[in-house]
């Protein structure tokens, strides 16, 4: 189950703590860094019961149990002993375009051409964080949705510098981790789900500023009619399975 091979995270929140436990549980051995130190060990702590609960309620995955999991995870006190060495490097800071872009100007100059370097941003394009690095090529974004560990679609978002060869390697270590990767073809402002997100709530918006729905009326809308279908059928197949298409 374990394997020799690095995977760095920078970022010890909730993400940060979902992108490990994800990464573990196919055995990888997980190196967690945070420049808030103490933050590194609670989110350590919160790591193994989490796992321990997952292992109870029968949700846990992989094939270890929750203390060899948790085995697989460190923490330590450096950037450098973090991403140095590491196949794949996952960030998840704070969602601030310039504190992600100085946090990636320092991975640049600790890694090699073979590192990937991913994004969790939700927004931001690729593009914007990594114009100035020198392995721009192996730049990627690769955004879940909230919580990770339980909804597993991951945008994963190219710059125009991209290189083929890392998007292929991206889709291949998400599907690896259990994830469902959706693999864009360009970077677009707010993605893709943030876009879908927004058209819907606007078109809420809008039904309840005019005095057609009430909010409560919306939500039983969306939680008693759409959620049952889309939660296994996607739009585009509902609409051409509707009617005869």
């Amino acid at each position: 189950m374990p394997r020799d091979e690095k995977i760095g995270i920078v970022g010890s929140g909730f993400i940060g703590r979902s992108w490990a436990m994800l990464f573990a549980g196919v055995g990888y051995q997980v190196y967690m860094y945070d420049n808030k130190p103490k933050q590194v060990t609670g989110a350590l702590e919160d790591i193994l019961q989490q796992l321990k609960d997952l292992e109870t309620s029968g949700l846990l995955r992989g094939t270890a149990s929750a203390e060899e999991q948790y085995k697989y995870i460190k923490g330590v006190a450096s950037l450098k002993e973090c991403v140095t060495g590491a196949k794949f490097i996952q960030e998840a800071v704070f969602e601030d375009a310039e504190v992600k872009k100085e946090v990636f100007k320092q991975i640049d100059e600790l890694v090699d051409s073979k590192t990937i370097i991913s994004s969790s941003t939700s927004c931001i394009v690729p593009s914007i964080l990594s114009a100035d690095l020198t392995h721009r090529a192996n730049f990627i974004v690769s955004h879940p949705v909230n919580p990770p560990y339980y909804v597993p679609m991951v945008e994963v978002v190219p710059a125009p510098w991209t290189s083929k060869d890392v998007v292929a390697q991206t889709k291949a270590i998400m599907i690896e981790i259990g994830q469902a990767p959706v693999m864009f073809a360009k970077e677009q402002p707010g993605f893709g789900a943030n876009r879908i997100q927004y058209a819907i709530l606007n078109e809420c918006k809008r039904l309840v500023e005019n005095g057609v729905l009430s909010a409560e009326g919306v939500d039983i809308m969306m939680k008693d009619g759409f959620a049952y279908r889309y939660a296994w059928m996607g739009p585009l197949e509902t609409a051409a399975l509707n009617a005869n298409g």
